[in-house]
């Protein structure tokens, strides 16, 4: 793409020019003066030619991609389909539960449940089947770390969805844990405001500023002036603790602070850190990961976001229907379970067939 060798042609051009003008200082010195315009032209003039270059061959560009697309979605498919299928069942199973809980509630089995309450929930739980299905599209393309990045966000749902319905017998709290949730999110649009009006140099609308600011101050009021910290809306879930909530505090409430050595690894993926910038889910372990540039697909690694993501998926929908208890619903529950145990089963012994594939080339390699 880069082989138009424009800036040695022009040298060369501009070398062979002054060394013509040698003896001529003055029209050495026009040249000279005019060369910064002549540089703009040449690369105005030399950028569109690569342009209609580029967009005349634009098809190419796309077939190439297809097929390359193609090529490991085929290889991912065929070495990961078992897993991959099972993982697409888990989130058709919890799409259809969702669906039949909301089927009851049209049929007013739960008139006397709180609108708020199961609007909030169905929210969470769609959400999460909606990301799970992305995370699905990541892996059957052999996008391990983008699947696990992903994977950050339902594991979030999971959390705040098991916070919300901790007590969900007591339907007032559950309210008012739920009413502070919504609430919240007014404390963060505020929040983006403030540093947008700081790093911004036009002046934000007034109007706007002074509605954000009232309800602040409204909320604030409401719920005390601790409500404005980080995560504050869980505090009742803390004995009204002061001052902000880390969210691996929110984690470690809802039972899931096993899971916070893989969400720090998410999160090194979603901020790209240093440290996840040399690790990758989608290179061998047995690579040095340091040494190797990933510009696409791979078809290693796919193991723990995919089992991560239908153990995530599969607590949030028991807990949704068990909120409400019967024998199919508990059998049903027993039944997800038994899905999430297979799921760890085949994607572990799938991930070990394949790492032993890896070692044994790299045997071949060393011993040849």
């Amino acid at each position: 793409m880069f082989g138009i060798n424009i800036q040695t042609e022009f040298k060369e051009i501009f070398n062979q020019k002054t060394a013509e003008l040698s003896g001529n200082r003055d029209e050495l010195d026009v040249l000279l003066e005019g060369l910064p315009h002549i540089m703009d032209r040449v690369i105005n003039e030399s950028a569109d030619l690569l342009y209609n270059s580029i967009m005349e061959g634009i098809n190419e560009i796309d077939e190439h991609e297809e097929k390359l697309i193609n090529y490991y979605q085929e290889n991912v498919t065929k070495d990961w389909k078992e897993a991959l299928k099972l993982l697409k069942a888990i989130i058709r199973i919890s799409e259809e539960a969702s669906e039949e809980i909301l089927n009851e509630l049209k049929r007013g089995e739960y008139e006397d449940q709180n609108n708020l309450i199961y609007f909030v929930l169905f929210k969470i739980h769609s959400r999460s089947i909606s990301i799970s299905k992305e995370i699905n599209l990541l892996l059957s393309n052999g996008y391990a770390d983008g699947a696990l990045a992903r994977w950050r966000s339902l594991h979030e749902s999971a959390i705040v969805f098991i916070l919300l319905t901790s007590n969900f017998n007591n339907k007032d709290f559950t309210y008012n844990i739920i009413e502070r949730y919504i609430d919240y999110s007014a404390i963060e649009v505020a929040k983006e405001v403030k540093k947008l009006s700081l790093i911004q140099s036009s002046e934000m609308d007034n109007d706007y500023f002074k509605k954000i600011e009232k309800r602040k101050r409204e909320l604030l009021s409401k719920y005390g002036k601790d409500f404005y910290y980080d995560n504050f809306w869980a505090a009742p879930l803390f004995g009204n603790k002061k001052g902000k909530i880390h969210f691996y505090e929110l984690a470690r409430k809802a039972g899931m602070g096993k899971l916070n050595q893989y969400y720090m690894k998410a999160s090194q993926q979603v901020h790209l850190s240093p440290k996840g910038l040399v690790e990758n889910l989608s290179i061998p372990a047995d690579l040095d990961s340091s040494k190797y540039l990933l510009y696409g697909s791979s078809l290693y690694g796919l193991s723990v976001p995919l089992q991560l993501t239908a153990d995530s998926l599969i607590q949030i929908t028991t807990n949704f229907i068990l909120l409400q208890e019967s024998l199919d619903r508990v059998v049903f529950s027993k039944f997800l379970s038994r899905l999430a145990k297979e799921c760890k089963i085949i994607t572990s012994r799938i991930n070990t067939e394949l790492l032993s594939k890896v070692n044994k080339t790299n045997s071949t390699r060393e011993e040849g």
